[in-house]
C-alpha cells in the first residue's frame, strides 16, 4: 500500500500542471498538447485597456500586454528548459494559440514604468514558474523515489551469517 504513494503524488503534480497544458502548442496526442519546442511569450505586465496600449492586428486595433519573449521546451505545458535571449515584447494571444508580438526597446519600458508607476527592470527576467517548475517537477519525485528505495533497502532483512560447526 505504501508503494503507491509516490505514483499518486506524481499524478497529483501532473493534475496541478494540466491547466497550463491548454496554453501549449506543439505536438499533440488525442487532442492533448504534449510538447512545445520553440518561441514562447510569458506575460510580464498586464497593461490597462486604453487606446495607447493597442496595436493594429488583423485590421483592428487590439489591446496588448507586455511580455517576455524567449525560446522554451515545455511538456504538458510545464516549462522544462529555456534558452536564447529574453526580450520584452508587446503581444496579443489569439483564440487558437497564435501569438502576435512586437519587440520593444528600453525607452518604451521606461515610458510604461512612468505611465503605470511600475518598476520593471530594463533587463527582463522570467518568473519562478518559467525558470524552475519543470525541474522541480522532475527532481522532487525523483528524490522521493530515491528515498523510498533507500528506506526499503535498509529495511530488507539481511541474510543470517553462516554458523561454523
Amino acid at each position: 500500500m505504501k508503494n503507491r504513494t509516490i505514483p499518486v503524488l506524481f499524478a497529483l503534480f501532473l493534475c496541478l500542471a494540466l491547466p497550463q497544458a491548454a496554453d501549449a502548442m506543439g505536438f499533440t496526442f488525442l487532442g492533448i498538447p504534449v510538447a512545445n519546442i520553440g518561441e514562447h511569450v510569458a506575460r510580464a505586465q498586464k497593461l490597462p485597456k486604453r487606446d495607447d496600449y493597442t496595436l493594429p492586428i488583423d485590421g483592428k486595433n487590439r489591446h496588448v500586454d507586455l511580455g517576455i519573449y524567449h525560446k522554451q521546451l515545455s511538456i504538458l505545458g510545464i516549462p522544462f528548459l529555456n534558452w536564447g535571449d529574453e526580450e520584452y515584447v508587446v503581444y496579443r494571444k489569439g483564440w487558437f494559440g497564435g501569438t502576435s508580438y512586437v519587440k520593444v526597446d528600453d525607452p518604451v519600458i521606461e515610458s510604461i514604468n512612468a505611465d503605470l508607476g511600475t518598476n520593471l527592470p530594463l533587463k527582463p527576467r522570467l518568473s519562478f514558474w518559467h525558470r524552475w517548475s519543470g525541474k522541480l517537477l522532475v527532481l522532487i519525485p525523483a528524490c522521493l523515489i530515491g528515498l523510498a528505495v533507500l528506506r526499503d533497502k535498509n529495511r530488507s532483512p539481511k541474510p543470517a551469517a553462516p554458523t561454523q560447526a
